[in-house]
C-alpha cells in the first residue's frame, strides 16, 4: 500500500528495489548474484565483489578484509531480527557464525535483505574499494570499462538524472546526487 501518493514528496523504501530484483530474476531466468555478476561484475574485473548469501559459505580469505558493521544486538530492529533468525534453523547458524563477538562481519546490515536470506535487489552486495573504483570510473567513462561497453550512454544518463529536483532531496536511480546546493557535503560538486 503506498504510503505517499505519487509527486509531493519524496519517501525513502527498499520495496521497488526488492522487486527490481525479483523483476531482473524473472526477465533474465537467472538469479540476481548469476546475472549480476555476468552483466556488471566480471567486465569491470570487480574479483571481490560479490552477494552473500547467509546460506552460502563466506569466501576463504574474504572474512579478514571485510568492514565490520553495526553491532545487531545493539538495537531493537537488529534485535528483533536475530530473534526471527532464531526459528529459521538453516540461517541462524550463518547468522551466528558472521556475528563473531557480537559484531556483524559479511552480514547485510538492511533487515528486509536479511530476512529474505542476505540476498536482494535493495541490499546484501559486498565489494572492496579497489572494485569500488571500477565500478565508478565506469561511471565516469561514460558505460565503458576500457574498450567494453558495459552501460549505455542513456543507461548512465537515466541513472544519474536528477528526478527529484524539486522534492527536498535529489535523487537518480539508486543514487542520492548532490543537486545545485551541493547536498552531499561542501567538498561535493553539484554533479555529484
Amino acid at each position: 500500500v503506498p504510503v505517499v501518493d505519487p509527486g509531493p514528496r519524496v519517501h525513502y523504501s527498499c520495496t521497488g528495489f526488492i522487486l527490481l530484483g525479483r523483476l531482473v530474476e524473472v526477465e533474465s531466468g537467472e538469479a540476481l548474484a548469476e546475472f549480476a555478476a555476468r552483466e556488471i561484475f566480471t567486465p569491470l574485473e570487480m574479483v571481490d565483489t560479490r552477494f552473500l548469501p547467509l546460506a552460502d559459505p563466506l569466501p576463504e580469505g574474504l572474512v579478514e578484509r571485510l568492514v565490520v558493521t553495526e553491532r545487531r544486538n545493539d538495537c531493537s530492529r537488529g534485535r528483533a531480527l536475530a530473534a526471527a533468525m532464531e526459528h529459521r534453523d538453516e540461517l541462524w547458524v550463518a547468522w551466528q557464525a558472521r556475528h563473531p563477538a557480537g559484531s556483524a562481519r559479511g552480514v547485510v546490515h538492511d533487515e528486509n535483505a536479511a530476512w529474505l536470506g542476505g540476498l536482494a535487489g535493495n541490499a546484501g552486495l559486498f565489494t572492496t574499494a579497489t572494485d569500488l573504483l571500477a565500478f565508478g570510473q565506469m561511471y565516469l567513462d561514460h558505460g565503458r570499462h576500457g574498450p567494453r561497453l558495459v552501460l549505455s550512454d542513456a543507461a548512465i544518463e537515466t541513472a544519474t538524472r536528477d528526478w527529484t529536483p524539486n522534492l527536498g532531496e535529489h535523487r537518480g536511480l539508486g543514487w542520492k546526487i548532490s543537486g545545485p546546493e551541493g547536498a552531499l557535503c561542501d567538498l561535493a560538486s553539484p554533479a555529484a
